[in-house]
């Protein structure tokens, strides 16, 4: 969504962070349904080990949820739409995630998440209602009602993903992660309030 005279709104749902999510919810990296008001992926029992040692996944599931991200917000901050983004998720063997315990970890629970991201119901699907839902130009020209004003010129990119951080994230200036549930992704205020501080 865009205005050809100051602002750009893109708000898209990567399969690239939600399968980190999806991994960190299979294996019970984040904290529990209902605690943030998050609600996080059941894990698919086949997959579940007992005997993982869940303190060295995390940890290296850390590591790659942050490699992930930064490499993310370069590509917005260099404007680049280069495909290969690396961290294993091109060739899917994951052979280049630091750590032998989190790579079997994305192997095994690859075809599960593919099948639900793209079956009829699923990710994909879902994420493209969620990038067309919030109706962000209309909060953009209440802001520019109450302050009298247009906005500043700005170029915001939102990545949503499904759930796994309680609020939004902004690794570099007008990159954000966002969590798709009500509490910010429609929330007018926080758009409002943003704006406010920003723009």
């Amino acid at each position: 969504m865009e205005s050809p005279s100051s602002w750009t709104i893109g708000l898209s749902g990567e399969y690239i962070l939600n399968f980190p999510i999806y991994v960190g919810c299979v294996y019970g990296l984040f904290i529990g349904s209902g605690e943030g008001h998050q609600r996080l992926w059941p894990a698919p029992k086949a997959l579940v080990m007992d005997d993982i040692d869940k303190l060295a996944l995390k940890q290296q599931w850390d590591q790659w949820w942050n490699q992930v991200v930064m490499l993310l917000a370069n590509r917005f901050r260099n404007k680049s739409d280069r495909p290969n983004l690396g961290m294993g998720l091109a060739e899917y063997h994951f052979s280049d995630i630091d750590g032998e315990l989190l790579r079997q970890c994305c192997m095994d629970s690859w075809p599960a998440f593919v099948h639900w991201w793209n079956s009829p119901a699923g990710g994909q699907v879902a994420m493209y209602y969620w990038e067309g839902f919030p109706k962000v130009e209309r909060y953009v020209e209440e802001y520019e009602e109450l302050v009298g004003r247009k906005v500043k010129p700005f170029a915001l990119s939102v990545n949503l993903i499904y759930t796994g951080i309680p609020a939004p994230m902004e690794p570099v200036p007008d990159y954000i992660i966002m969590p798709i549930d009500g509490s910010f992704l429609l929330n007018k205020d926080w758009w409002l309030d943003r704006f406010k501080q920003r723009y």
